[in-house]
């Protein structure tokens, strides 16, 4: 499996290298922060070698999304953020160089509230690489493969429980939406890994004080603006005249949904949760699937859907057994899921926005399918078992008897499952 993978990145990059206008300087950045962030996660001891391959291999799949985009140019078809990004931080890097004014229109968007930090971003990328998009792209790819052990660090950390931190970070590495969003020069990347990195941090914290992890969720903090402008977000969020406006002008679009709700009241606010919760979560449907962009989201969807019971049974098994260990990332969904129901109001934003979430559902999501999975298994022992003493020659009332002792030992045995996936020491289950 290594050489393969060693095989695939070799031939890949010499590819993009040798046929794609910028593709060397986008490669050589790629490949050099990609060995950064593969040496901070070999130091991860358990599961090291899972978790390099899951990297390498989301890395690769994110790599060659990002080229199909950047070379068939549909950056605007799937998110035309990203020329907003390079006109910006080419604009940034001009200022830094000494270019009176060029900065000016940068510092009037970060004003209104636009990302500033992907214009930082990108304008380092930039005096590094020259003005090239791709490298972005790829910059973004290693970032969003990263995501995905990052997220086992988390379930891990939650649970103690090796296959439903393994499962997760599968989810994370491949889910089409995730690897769309992080292959692109949009700030979707970045900032799902920045919330990965916070809720991981701490998590951490939580269990006791480290330089280390408060650290990082300084600098993610910093990154995210929370730091920077949080007082002029919860000015400008906490005023539901202002949310009503933005999502007045969301709603308003082909895509948009509920153009009549006016969450400008608390009670106009809370009666559009619900509906808003739907969207959110489940959009976009089958009879809103008008056009090839909406369409090409319905396979995974599909599985989405699919994998819904399984999220609320991971939640159920979440708060009865893992509460305390699960409160940050339980409270940080929540309030994220609940703020999204009011301020959306359009399919499209929704889609893309709740992948910022997907990254922690998939944790829960794990967890009811090994909940499943254990229960299968359990079925299957429990008919092995009848099934012998069926045809075991023994009078009637002994069989029964047998049936009996051996249904209360099947129940005996399930019940510690849980209680030892409860307390993480369900380590005898390997994936």
């Amino acid at each position: 499996m290594n050489a393969l993978l060693a095989a695939l990145s070799l031939a890949l990059g010499t590819t993009i290298a040798l046929t794609i206008s910028g593709g060397s300087a986008a490669v050589l950045l790629c490949g050099v922060v990609a060995v950064a962030f593969g040496i901070v996660i070999s130091t991860v001891e358990e599961q090291r070698t899972f978790l390099l391959q899951v990297f390498v291999s989301g890395l690769l799949v994110r790599v060659l999304v990002g080229v199909l985009i950047y070379n068939f140019a549909l950056q605007e078809f799937f998110g035309g953020d990203a020329y907003t990004y390079d006109q910006f931080g080419n604009s940034l890097l001009n200022s830094w160089r000494g270019f009176i004014g060029e900065g000016t229109a940068v510092q009037d968007w970060a004003n209104a509230g636009g990302g500033w930090g992907m214009f930082y971003l990108v304008a380092a990328i930039y005096g590094v690489t020259g003005r090239n998009m791709l490298a972005v792209q790829f910059f973004n790819a290693v970032i969003g493969a990263t995501t995905a052990p990052v997220i086992f660090l988390c379930a891990r950390h939650i649970f103690q429980n090796l296959r439903v931190a393994r499962l997760a970070t599968l989810f994370v590495a491949f889910f089409p939406s995730l690897v769309l969003w992080s292959s692109q020069g949009l700030k979707d990347g970045p900032i799902i890994f920045l919330l990965a990195v916070s809720m991981l941090a701490t998590l951490k914290l939580g269990e006791r004080l480290s330089t280390k992890y408060f650290t990082l969720l300084v600098l993610a903090l910093t990154y995210l603006g929370v730091l920077r402008g949080a007082g002029a977000q919860l000015e400008s969020y906490g005023n539901l005249q202002a949310v009503q406006t933005a999502r007045s002008d969301q709603a308003q679009t082909t895509s948009g949904f509920s153009q009549d709700v006016d969450v400008s009241t608390t009670f106009g606010a809370m009666s559009a949760i619900p509906v808003g919760l739907i969207y959110l979560l489940f959009a976009p449907f089958p009879w809103q699937l008008a056009n090839l962009r909406q369409s090409i989201t319905l396979p995974e969807m599909l599985v989405w859907w699919g994998s819904f019971p399984l999220l609320v049974m991971g939640v159920w098994f979440t708060v009865k057994y893992r509460l305390r260990q699960a409160l940050p990332i339980l409270i940080f969904t929540s309030m994220l899921t609940l703020a999204y129901s009011i301020f959306q109001g359009n399919v499209g934003t929704a889609y893309r926005q709740r992948a910022q979430i997907l990254v922690f559902y998939f944790i829960f999501v794990a967890v009811g399918a090994v909940l499943v999975k254990e229960a299968r298994e359990s079925r299957r022992e429990n008919v092995k078992r009848a099934k012998h003493a069926a045809t075991t020659t023994m009078p009637a009332d002994v069989r029964a008897e047998e049936a009996r002792r051996r249904y209360d030992e099947w129940k005996r045995e399930r019940e510690k499952v849980m209680e030892d996936l409860a307390r993480g020491l369900s380590e005898r289950i390997n994936f």
